[in-house]
């Protein structure tokens, strides 16, 4: 074909598989979309396999690389009505394409995957034809491939074949239906007679073909990775005969040039895809919040109950509202209102009311600790004043920046269902939902998954796999930094194509589950901002939509973290059992915070089992340092990490010699002083640069992402900027040189203070019941890890060591 003729083609795939149709697919989003922008194809359509999983990132990466999004599914029609779950009837349902026209079909598409998940699931998400019927409008349909119920039926018999269109025709109007076409004559040598019979039924009822190529990889030379994953899913080996293969024909993302030379005498074919794509103009709304309503007494508005109960609640936590006090509640209810957010606290407030309610132990992380309003509505400990621990407020809600605020709850393990079920009643059960996550391929999985269908035996598996450091790294890093992987993979041409293979495969989404804290609610029903499913167990409905495409940079809905945390249920165990036996009831808001048991356990290194403060390098640590204040327990919980680690040495100097602590500069000593002088959290940078060189918050979170990312360009502009500013307002350059030199060492570890406040209390309330109940917080520790041998066998050793007799059950 000649170059010119090449130019002008004009095509659109309508039909394409990414690695959201799972161990099918493996083709990445931004890949496949810069495949085509870079044949000069100006849209492009994602049609996975019965889910919606990623049309979100599809649709902004589309509109990054400036291609236009097709949204669709490439959905699964039952043969009979999808309710109907009979064996060997049921179970084989036909494929059809649904392409989103507009905001109707985009949302009539998320109900019929939600449905088709809820209701009509056997071996495949399936839904029939009356409830297409019901949800067609603004949808395009094509007939698919083979597996579309009119190829399929019209190979068997023609006739059967044109009843089956016949029925979808009183389904979509006749303009909104195209018959398919494909060219696999190697892998589907039924193919071409389809085709045939495709091109026949169009001519009798009057429709337009258009062609696909049912793309399920990127390039070409994909195939030979793709034919593992393909193994993958069904259990086989490459080698084994009769298997489920792709592999003989091409099902990259074809050029525009390659689909014309499979149609040469169709062109129109091709072009037709164009006229869908110029039906199909859906925009989605990313990036603005949806808030669910919440329900408030009569004549109360957001403002005024919020308020209500800020003043209600404040007596029981302080004894004097003082003018600071004031003062700080004005300022963040001012933040909070004028970024529309006062409805998100009174629900916030309300789950944590109830969790204390039913007894159910809770803490927050991050930066919410910060917040006073926060501390006032019990949503953070009572334990837990920011003025206490000199936390600011805006690392939790920047004023100068359009972040949302973010109280993520850890809550025991045991009450976490207790909590999602009162939310659910509350807002609705069609409108909550926790969310789906993806597992991707890692280096080490992905050699392992390999070698196995490569027929390769475990033991040279495990030796490849093995060499490969096993955090955050890739195929290609580990070839570049382990001289003995690199000499295996040059020197064994088995090991060279399991590694090859496998590097193709890194990143590929393998599996979903159940996020491990997050639930979403929405402010009417789920299904009109994210489609549903059903966990693998079929007991949590939960978002096909991923954590980033349901929260603030996607959909926007109010996304919660509840995280389940054992130590949270243990605290609970132990509280009951100690009711029970002893008649004792502990107030975890109240247990003293100088209590001599405690610091004496925590001074002995007596920590196993105490949250945070239990392996073998932290209970040395805490021995060293003896500490006497929640405090110490706070600096250790945040130096007690990579680069901070090497400061603790002489945080302990410093706290059994104060005549050691000095500050490179007098201002710096309300900053630093709880941490004797050393910079041990996030926020101490950060009010450094505030305080002392002049920042605005907003200029502060730009500074604390470059420090944290060590971006080269970035980190250098700061530190021109730093050093100016720092200089410009009296601090010796030679001071501020030695200064920087500290938050650079520091940069990336920096531990925020708040969260570091939380943790440091649960693992002092877990110390101190440790300590003060020893059999009962034994019992409740043992009881929690009963299914871990290993942690029990500690326990019990531990056990002996405190005199406390373990008997059989």
């Amino acid at each position: 074909m000649s170059e010119n003729k090449t130019q002008s083609t004009k095509f659109v795939h309508l039909h394409v598989h990414s690695h959201y149709s799972m161990l099918d697919g493996m083709g990445k989003i931004p890949d496949l979309i810069a495949k085509v922008k870079s044949d000069g194809q100006t849209a492009l359509a994602l049609t996975d396999h019965g889910v919606m999983h990623g049309i979100v990132e599809f649709y902004k990466e589309c509109k990054r690389q400036n291609i236009k999004p097709l949204l669709g599914i490439e959905a699964y029609i039952a043969p009979r009505s999808m309710k109907d779950k009979q064996p060997r009837i049921d179970s084989s349902a036909y494929h059809l394409i649904l392409l989103a026209k507009n905001e109707t079909g985009y949302r009539n598409l998320m109900e019929l995957t939600s449905l088709a998940h809820l209701e009509g699931y056997y071996y495949k998400p399936r839904i029939d034809k009356k409830t297409l019927k019901k949800y067609a409008e603004g949808i395009i349909a094509c007939s698919a491939c083979v597996q579309g119920e009119i190829p399929r039926k019209s190979l068997e018999n023609l006739t059967e074949g044109r009843k089956a269109l016949k029925e979808y025709l009183e389904i979509f109007p006749k303009e909104d239906f195209y018959l398919e076409v494909q060219h696999h004559p190697k892998t589907v040598p039924e193919q071409k007679q389809a085709n045939e019979n495709i091109f026949k039924l169009a001519e009798e009822f009057g429709l337009k073909v258009v062609a696909t190529n049912d793309p399920h990889y990127v390039n070409s030379d994909d195939n030979i990775a793709h034919d593992a994953l393909i193994c993958l899913q069904t259990g086989k080996l490459v080698t084994d005969s009769n298997r489920m293969t792709m592999s003989g024909d091409n099902y990259s993302l074809l050029t525009r040039q390659q689909m014309a030379a499979n149609f040469p005498d169709h062109p129109e074919v091709l072009t037709n895809t164009l006229e869908v794509a110029e039906k199909c103009n859906v925009d989605i709304e990313l990036g603005k919040f949806r808030f669910p309503e919440f329900p408030l007494p009569a004549g109360e508005t957001n403002e005024s109950y919020l308020r209500k109960l800020i003043d209600e609640r404040l007596p029981n936590i302080v004894s004097d509202v003082t003018k600071e006090i004031q003062d700080r509640i004005d300022y963040e209810f001012k933040v909070i209102k004028d970024k529309g957010y006062l409805g998100y606290f009174l629900i916030v407030q309300d789950f944590f009311r109830f969790a204390k309610e039913q007894g159910i132990p809770t803490n927050t992380r991050g930066s919410a600790a910060g917040c006073f309003i926060s501390y006032a509505l019990g949503i953070t400990g009572k334990q837990l004043n920011p003025f206490d621990y000199n936390l600011p407020f805006e690392r939790f809600l920047n004023p100068l920046r359009p972040s949302a605020p973010d109280i993520d709850a850890d809550i025991a393990d045991a009450g976490r269902e207790e909590i999602i079920k009162y939310v659910s009643k509350k807002y609705g059960q069609d409108r909550v939902a926790q969310i789906i996550t993806f597992g991707t391929m890692a280096a080490r999985m992905a050699v392992r998954d390999v070698g196995r269908v490569l027929g390769m035996s475990y033991s040279e598996v495990d030796l490849i796999a093995k060499l490969i450091p096993p955090l955050k790294t890739t195929l290609d890093k580990a070839l570049g930094e382990v001289a003995e992987l690199k000499n295996l993979y040059d020197s064994d041409p088995r090991i060279k194509q399991c590694i090859d293979i496998a590097r193709r495969l890194e990143g590929v989404v393998r599996h979903a589950s159940v996020h491990a804290a997050g639930v979403v609610i929405a402010p009417e029903k789920i299904t009109r901002f994210t489609p549903v499913m059903m966990d693998a167990k079929g007991d949590r409905l939960i978002t096909q939509y991923e954590m980033h495409a349901v929260g603030e940079d996607g959909i926007g809905l109010i996304k919660i973290d509840f995280l389940g945390l054992a130590n949270l249920s243990i605290i609970q165990n132990v509280i009951k059992i100690v009711e029970k036996t002893r008649e004792v009831k502990i107030d975890l808001d109240e247990i003293p915070l100088n209590n001599k048991k405690t610091f004496q356990l925590l001074a002995r290194g007596e920590t196993i089992g105490v949250f945070q403060l239990e392996s073998e390098g932290m209970r040395k640590n805490i021995k060293e340092l003896r500490p006497t204040t929640i405090l110490d327990i706070m600096a250790m919980v945040a130096l007690y990490r990579p680069g901070p680690m090497a400061f603790i040495p002489e945080y302990v100097k410093r706290k059994h010699n104060p005549a050691r602590i000095k500050y490179a500069d007098s201002r710096m000593e309300k900053i630093l002083k709880q941490s004797l002088g050393l910079i041990v959290y996030q926020d101490d940078v950060l009010m450094i640069a505030i305080e002392l060189a002049g920042y605005n918050w907003e200029e502060v979170d730009k500074f604390r992402k470059a420090i944290g990312k060590k971006i080269t360009k970035d980190m250098t502009a700061q530190k021109d900027k730093f050093f100016r500013q720092i200089i410009e307002r009296g601090m010796a350059e030679s001071t501020a040189s030695e200064l920087w030199n500290q938050i650079e060492t520091f940069a990336g570890y920096g531990f925020n203070k708040a969260h570091a406040a939380s943790y440091a209390l649960v693992a002092y309330q877990t110390a101190y019941l440790k300590s003060n109940f020893p059999p009962e917080y034994m019992s409740a520790l043992m009881t929690s890890n009963k299914d871990d041998l290993d942690k029990l066998a500690i326990e019990i050793e531990e056990c002996k060591r405190m005199g406390i007799a373990v008997l059989p059950p």
